[in-house]
């Protein structure tokens, strides 16, 4: 019986000294992250894009602040702002406007349909913002209304489109 009390307390011992390990390889990890060089390209992947703020405002005034994501095509899209530009209804569900070129759609990843949603349908080489349920389709995600999603049904006539913080 002595033997196995030993035996116990030998293992917890040894979990012990492993779990402190543990926690001084984790500290050790966070503080080398704080290092320039490998250390910030490797967050750099693993981090969310940044995402630049827009905002749309229609002839009747009303203004709807917009999150783009990091793809190649919210970059696109941002280097063409600003813009003043028609606004069309699409179906039940969606707002779209036609940007002057079309957008990159490398590395932009595809779209998972809510309400909300800002996308870029490259078919059409549309952008649309959806106000309703929606389906599928061949759709690039550029970002998010910030806010009440229910007021891009509102937008109509012309639309001003600026970035807000470049």
């Amino acid at each position: 019986m002595r033997q196995v009390k030993q035996y116990l307390m030998a293992g917890a011992v040894a979990l012990t000294v492993l779990s402190l390990t543990a926690c001084g390889s984790a500290a050790e990890n966070a503080a080398s992250s704080n290092r320039p060089a490998a250390s910030a390209k490797a967050a750099e992947e693993q981090a969310p894009s940044e995402t630049q703020l827009v905002r749309v405002t229609d002839s009747q005034g009303t203004t709807l602040p917009l999150h783009l994501n990091g793809s190649q095509a919210a970059k696109d899209l941002c280097a063409q702002l600003p813009l003043d530009i028609a606004v069309e209804n699409y179906s039940t569900n969606e707002k779209i406007f036609y940007p002057p070129k079309k957008l990159n759609t490398a590395d932009t990843p595809m779209a998972k349909p809510r309400v909300g949603m800002v996308a870029y349908y490259a078919p059409w080489d549309d952008v649309v913002l959806f106000y309703a349920p929606l389906n599928g389709g061949e759709l690039y995600e550029l970002g998010y209304v910030e806010e009440d999603a229910g007021q891009i049904e509102k937008l109509s006539g012309t639309l001003h489109i600026e970035q807000v913080h470049p």
